[in-house]
This record gives structure tokens, C-alpha cells and sequence, in this order.
């Protein structure tokens, strides 16, 4: 059976950060590839990409086996709980994620909505 992927727009608050290319959903976890749009001049722009970068480092770490502590993510606090994020397919209703989305690199992310 071949898996129906989507396109999205990735938001943070008003601000769109990139696009989510093959995105698909299994057992409600949502998975796709983060390419990063044009950067916008704001701190809402600044702040969410800071944690995305921050996210694909943590996880880099995690992943090679070196010092990767969760309570490194403290600091993010308002990006990752702060209800701003969601995801739009074209002109349609924006779907809200509850949490940050998780960045690894290469551009993989993944989301529950």
C-alpha cells in the first residue's frame, strides 16, 4: 500500500518558517522533511529557528552518543509548550500542533497535531 504524502507550511505564531515536503501521518505522529523558507526579519522567526537549529544539534548528539541532556531544552520553554506552532496545506484551516515539532538533521521532522 503506497503511503498519501502532503505538502504543509510550517508555522510559528503568524510566521512561516519553511515548508514540510512527504509529509504523511501513522499511529497520529505526523513525519515529513522541514526545508527552510526565506528568513524573515523577526524575533518570532529568530526564536523558533534558533530552537529548530538547537533541536537538530541535540539530537545529532543524542544520536552519536554524546553528552545529550533533555533538561537542555529548558531554555526553550516558550518556543516548544507555547501552543504557536501549525501546519497549513495550501489555502486551507491552519491545524495546530500542541508542541514544537522535533528537528533532526538532514531536515527530518516530526509532530503531533
Amino acid at each position: 500500500m503506497t503511503q498519501t504524502t502532503v505538502s504543509l507550511t510550517l508555522r510559528f505564531k503568524q510566521t512561516a518558517l519553511g515548508h514540510i515536503t512527504d509529509a504523511f501521518c501513522t499511529d497520529d505522529t505526523w513525519y515529513g522533511v522541514f526545508e527552510k523558507g526565506e528568513p524573515v526579519s523577526c524575533k518570532d522567526y529568530d526564536r523558533a529557528m534558533q530552537y529548530v537549529t538547537f533541536c537538530c544539534e541535540w539530537n545529532e548528539r543524542c544520536r552519536d552518543g554524546s553528552d545529550a541532556d533533555p533538561d537542555e531544552f529548558v531554555v526553550y520553554d516558550d518556543v516548544i509548550g507555547s501552543g504557536n506552532w501549525s501546519v497549513q496545506e495550501g489555502d486551507c484551516e491552519r491545524v495546530a500542533i500542541a508542541e514544537a515539532p522535533v528537528f533532526f538533521s538532514g531536515g527530518d521532522v516530526t509532530w503531533r497535531a
